[in-house]
């Protein structure tokens, strides 16, 4: 998020437009419907859903995952988070649809001020 790694901590967001960047990829092959969501931590009820792009070089993936498939993984999205009320929200990257929606889940919380 606007160039601070997340990891398993809450981080702060500095205001309600960020960019987030990281990658998202399938041995499979093609993405479907490839998404950030947020949930938030007080209410699962709350989720926002940013559709994602996927198509940034990452040779930094290809470097630790061995994978030449997963050269163009990358994506960037920024974010105007205004309509979301203040709290902590979950972040986890999904794709695919219905019963074959598959997450990817590293732990990652932010926490949107007022």
């Amino acid at each position: 998020m606007d160039d601070v790694l997340l990891g398993s901590e809450v981080v702060k967001a500095p205001s309600r437009q960020f960019k987030v960047t990281g990658w998202l990829g399938n041995e499979g092959g093609a993405l479907t419907r490839p998404a950030l969501r947020f949930e938030a931590a007080n209410d699962k009820s709350v989720v926002w859903s940013v559709p994602l792009t996927v198509d940034r070089a990452r040779a930094d993936v290809v470097q630790s995952t061995g994978q030449s498939a997963f050269a163009n993984t990358g994506f960037l999205v920024e974010l105007n988070a205004a309509s979301l009320p203040a709290g902590q929200y979950h972040l986890y990257l999904v794709e695919g649809d219905g019963a074959a929606m598959r997450a990817c889940d590293n732990g990652r919380h932010i926490e949107l001020g007022s």
